[in-house]
């Protein structure tokens, strides 16, 4: 499915509207009406993101590579291991939001 960039905007003024917190108010009260971009920085400043929302990420992302490599490789040879929530232990200058992948 491909949202075209009107229909962007559409949703993104939906989810606004419907989510409840401090919004700016024009000067009889009301929410004030904001372009795209303001919209879209106020709501990513009230997403709470917890470590039990990044391990379910990461352990859906780990299950659809275990899929896709399960069709070339025996899958009782493909094993998904607890993911890392940080950065600690990670060496080397590549990325820390990366995938480990080990052939033994």
């Amino acid at each position: 499915m491909e949202v075209t960039p009107a229909d962007y905007d559409k949703y993104l003024k939906s989810v606004y509207k419907a989510t409840k917190f401090e919004k700016p108010r024009n000067f009889l009260g009301l929410d004030k009406s904001l372009p795209p971009d303001e919209m879209k920085k106020l709501l990513l400043a009230q997403m709470k993101v917890t470590d039990a929302d990044l391990k379910r990420l990461a352990d859906k992302r780990a299950e659809v590579v275990r899929r896709e490599l399960a069709k070339q490789v025996d899958p009782a040879r493909l094993f998904i291991v607890a993911p890392k929530l940080s950065a600690e232990g990670i060496e080397g200058k590549g990325r820390t939001t990366r995938v480990d992948l080990s052939l033994d």
